[in-house]
């Protein structure tokens, strides 16, 4: 999922309904932490806080604006962040317009077993932006390394995955094809 415990922030304006999807998160979601807000205003200011939130969870109908305008909101903040819109609505239409805004899940509450289904869709949410997010930190890694005037190489399952020109140099690889096995000649490289 994330390298820390993923912080969930919870909105729904119904507060026996708010606790009891906050108690399942916990319960289905025990290394997480979940914050519980009654507002897209206050959800937004939770968002911008000084506490990283992984995901945000929305009811659709919310005291001021719904679940679509916040996740506007959120996306023009955080446009990567996984939100889950966890809605009472019927029909198809509210899961359309959710999908065509960008939601990252959509879950109905009246569905078969919705919490732990809602429970299992943010574990996927929270899982699929932590493989993102690897995926760019990899291409600054690569980045590095391609643009570092010193010697430079990354070593994974034994095989060279990015070699930079100093250090093909060094080791009198070709330009290209660094995908080698360490020999003792070239590895471990300081």
């Amino acid at each position: 999922m994330t390298a820390h415990p993923p912080h969930i922030v919870y909105v729904s304006s119904g507060a026996g309904n708010r606790d009891r999807v906050a108690g399942e998160l916990h319960r289905e979601l025990t290394e997480a932490t979940v914050t519980t807000v009654t507002s897209g205003d206050a959800a937004f200011d939770v968002l911008t806080g000084a506490r990283r939130v992984d995901c945000v969870v929305s009811a659709l109908e919310l005291p001021s604006g719904n679940g679509l305008d916040l996740l506007a909101a959120v996306r023009a903040e955080t446009p990567g962040l996984p939100f889950v819109l966890f809605a009472d609505a019927e029909g198809e239409r509210p899961a359309s317009d959710a999908i065509e805004a960008g939601v990252s899940e959509y879950v109905r509450m009246d569905g078969p077993a919705a919490h732990r289904t809602l429970a299992r869709r943010v574990r996927e949410s929270l899982g699929r932006h932590a493989a993102d997010d690897a995926g760019v930190t990899r291409e600054r890694y690569e980045l590095l390394v391609e643009r570092a005037d010193d010697p430079m190489a990354v070593l994974e399952d034994g095989r060279y995955r990015v070699v930079n020109d100093a250090c093909a140099e060094l080791v009198g690889l070709p330009a290209s094809g660094y995908s080698v096995q360490p020999t003792p000649s070239c590895s471990p490289l300081r």
